[in-house]
């Protein structure tokens, strides 16, 4: 086993114990799962959305990034180590978070399990803006702080600013875009632009297309939501095929950009907006996407900010609307003052992170292992049915045959 293995092998040793421990003394269930209550325990409405949240984490998330040819195992399976460990650490600081002011136990219901998952959606946008560059330990670290920062400001955007972000645009895309962004700034090495193994293929392309309220309040998110992702798809169609010379759609515009306009959205899906709006909104995130990741990544990489994924065109685009609970100006200042604060808080923390897990003790993954899994994973070679690894020096060797 090398040291980095053992390193991992430590780390999230530690973290369990630590996990079970604090589970132990401060987590319950909540009174509508306990023997003999007369509420039911798992709300249908509820408990669907967290269906659909759970398998846009997991699967969603991890083979949406799969698009980079010789990272597919990476891409899947580091996130879902990393959504993982995020879903217990997340309980914990959001419960603490919550309840600060009269902190007694952390109950847990089926919201409950929504928040967590929540929490992992801004840290595998995260991931998103270092795939391919950082290590497991670097991005177990970088999970452990974003979670504790995104608590922080979550709480302060809903418990006391009150802002209206049904879909997450702020809190949960706009942070976890600007966090990656910012520790991508401070892990920003010139092997990482235009490095032969960041492209796809048209397996790994394939792959990649996998990745695709409550009351009356709900129901205008989905309606919203709806319209906004169908008019959002078709202009990146048309979009991509204008800015090719020969007419032609680039896969990386249609795994990514239709799904701009959900985000775009999200902060407002719930309000009482007209459907043309949503599905304006939708076209507008549709071409600055596109746009994005043919203009925007490119300068971005040149300012030593290289985002693998184009996290900035896909989550990093807050859109509101004033909302319902107060004045439409009140409710306006309340959203902009929401998205200064995550803002502040997630470039800040973002950078604090990068500096940290840039230190020698957490191994920097070589340049050459760019954008590799055969670092990290056991990779079957499919051309003489062997098993390949790597010795200590980096170099492929092989194993054993594959029956």
């Amino acid at each position: 086993m090398g040291i980095l293995s053992r390193k991992l092998v430590i780390f999230m040793t530690l973290f369990e114990l630590v996990a079970i421990i604090l589970f132990a003394v401060f987590v319950r269930f909540d009174k509508v799962a306990l023997p003999g209550s007369l509420a039911v325990s798992i709300p249908g409405v509820t408990y669907a959305m967290f269906q659909d949240i759970h398998v846009m984490i997991f699967i969603g998330f991890g083979f949406l990034m799969t698009f980079l040819k010789k990272y597919s195992f990476s891409s899947v399976g580091f996130n879902l180590l990393l959504a993982s460990f995020v879903i217990q650490w997340s309980t914990l600081m959001l419960g603490f978070c919550h309840h600060w002011s009269n902190f007694r136990d952390i109950t847990i219901k089926t919201e409950d399990l929504i928040g967590s998952d929540i929490c992992a959606a801004a840290v595998l946008i995260s991931f998103g803006a270092v795939l391919g560059k950082t290590s497991p330990l670097q991005l177990m670290v970088m999970a452990l702080l974003e979670v504790i920062f995104y608590a922080v400001n979550e709480t302060i955007c809903f418990q006391y600013l009150k802002i209206s972000d049904m879909g997450g645009s702020i809190v949960i895309h706009a942070f976890g875009a600007y966090f990656g962004l910012a520790v991508a700034l401070v892990m920003n090495k010139k092997e990482a632009v235009d490095n032969p193994n960041e492209g796809s293929s048209y397996q790994s392309d394939l792959s990649a297309m996998i990745g695709l309220a409550s009351g009356d309040q709900q129901q205008r998110a989905v309606f919203n939501t709806y319209f906004a992702l169908a008019a959002c798809t078709c202009t990146s169609f048309v979009i991509s095929s204008l800015i090719d010379r020969e007419g032609r759609y680039r896969m990386v515009h249609v795994q990514n950009s239709t799904l701009a306009g959900g985000v775009a959205v999200g902060a407002s899906a719930n309000m009482l907006l007209p459907i043309w709006l949503s599905m304006l909104t939708g076209i507008i995130a549709g071409i600055i996407s596109v746009i994005g990741y043919d203009y925007i990544t490119p300068f971005l990489a040149k300012k030593r900010i290289h985002d693998t994924c184009g996290v900035n065109n896909l989550h990093a685009g807050a859109i509101d609307f004033p909302g319902e609970p107060v004045t439409a100006a009140g409710q306006a200042g309340l959203q902009a003052a929401g998205i200064g604060v995550t803002l502040a808080i997630s470039i800040a923390s973002g950078l604090i992170t990068g500096c940290i897990i840039r230190l020698s003790i957490f191994d920097e993954v070589r340049t050459e292992d760019y954008y590799l899994d055969s670092p990290h994973w056991e990779i079957p070679d499919e051309d003489d049915n062997i098993t390949v690894t790597q010795d200590d020096r980096g170099s492929k060797i092989k194993t054993s045959e594959v029956v």
